[in-house]
């Protein structure tokens, strides 16, 4: 039987630190006194949070409007995507995470087979929607 982290407490407890940490870069800290939910952000950040094993995961934000996460695909790091990401921060808050084993991120445990492998959906769960249905007028 495998051991699944996500199921343990401490992967739980690593899993919402993660999703704390996203939704702070993506929303911003809160105001004192905001009960309201409405948060304000920072126009450009650096930060890391820690995934279910440890893995130092390294995330930029940049920009305010609507939260865009991009995660940068295999042979190239987050840079390849700075210059991107630049211009969207210009309508919309842009996070741009840094996958595991690729710089700045850290080198995490080797998966048995690629798709063992895990991918930081944690980030991404505030902004999870169903997608809009199609009108048919």
């Amino acid at each position: 039987m495998r051991h699944d982290p996500v199921a343990s407490r401490s992967g739980r407890q690593a899993i919402s630190r993660i999703h704390r940490s996203a939704r702070t870069a993506v929303q911003g800290p809160r105001k004192p006194g905001d009960r309201s939910g409405a948060h304000s952000g920072s126009m450009r950040t650096t930060d890391s949070v820690a995934s279910a094993d440890g893995t130092r995961i390294v995330f930029h934000t940049l920009g305010d409007g609507p939260p865009l996460v991009i995660v940068h695909g295999a042979l190239v790091t987050t840079e390849a995507y700075r210059p991107m990401a630049e211009l969207l921060a210009t309508s919309y808050r842009v996070v741009l995470i840094g996958r595991r084993d690729y710089a700045p991120s850290g080198n995490g445990p080797r998966p048995s087979t690629f798709i063992d492998a895990p991918f930081p959906t944690a980030p991404c769960a505030p902004w999870e929607q169903p997608w809009p249905t199609a009108r048919r007028d």
